[in-house]
């Protein structure tokens, strides 16, 4: 006999799931990260049957970390994982409430894998974060602004890093930083890791100056019109020097010895 908490749960699983999430505020530049309700069924399809679940619609995962005594396996239906992943990342936080469990657990999106025809999400990798400790993950760079030597100078930007690794505690996690493209005003001026906006408590990993954007001046290639050069025959070796000695030993004949 399913209890009315079982009812509810399967209700929001499999008839009117919804993704119940806190949005992120910008505040003094910097974008704090979203933190995203969900609920998940515990999951007994293992080895082949997991193909399965697959054509039912449902999507496999896992959640694992230093915290857990063993992996705990669940499912979602592939729509919802795919939404929550497109919305979610790899960067906010998420309350995930598996099935049974009193209290939901902090979990970050550490893999995902496709179908390579479908497209579809097939496995989900979960990983439960330990309070206190500092965890990495993956920040989307979000250009805004303009760069005057784009729009004055005509220049190109040539965006080199769209995406960072970033370390921090996990209450400090960033669902996106901000890059100004407004200082870029030169063809010389860029924009470095050091140069970004980043909240106390994180740190890149990446190497400080390494390059984030700059403008690159667009130079016209010069084509100058040549006359083509045609290669003229060259004549053969003796032949016009035989014709003028045959020539000239006509010319030298006595005239005695013409016939008459």
């Amino acid at each position: 006999m399913i209890s009315a908490w079982g009812r509810d749960f399967f209700s929001r699983i499999d008839k009117d799931w919804r993704l119940v999430y806190n949005r992120g505020c910008l505040i003094n530049k910097y974008y704090f990260m979203q933190v995203f309700n969900v609920a998940a069924a515990k999951r007994l399809e293992m080895g082949k049957k997991v193909k399965t679940l697959r054509a039912e619609g449902q999507c496999p995962a896992v959640i694992y970390g230093p915290e857990l005594k063993e992996n705990v396996y669940i499912k979602m239906r592939e729509a919802d994982m795919r939404k929550l992943y497109n919305e979610a990342g790899e960067s906010s936080i998420i309350n995930l409430t598996v099935e049974g469990a009193k209290e939901p657990m902090e979990v970050l999106i550490k893999d995902v894998e496709y179908d390579p025809i479908t497209q579809f999400v097939t496995h989900v990798d979960f990983y439960k974060i330990k309070r206190g400790q500092k965890i990495e993950a993956s920040v989307e760079l979000k250009f805004i602004g303009e760069a005057p030597a784009v729009k004055i100078l005509g220049g190109v930007l040539v965006v080199s890093i769209d995406e960072v690794t970033i370390k921090c505690l996990p209450k400090d996690l960033m669902s996106e930083i901000q890059v100004d493209l407004s200082g870029l005003k030169t063809f010389e001026d860029s924009i470095h890791i050091k140069d970004l906006n980043l909240t106390e408590g994180v740190e890149i990993m990446a190497d400080a100056n390494e390059t984030v954007a700059a403008v690159s001046e667009i130079k016209e290639e010069v084509i100058e019109d040549k006359a083509p050069v045609v290669d003229m025959p060259k004549p053969e070796e003796g032949k016009e020097g035989k014709e003028g000695d045959d020539k000239a030993k006509t010319e030298e004949k006595p005239a005695g010895n013409q016939k008459k």
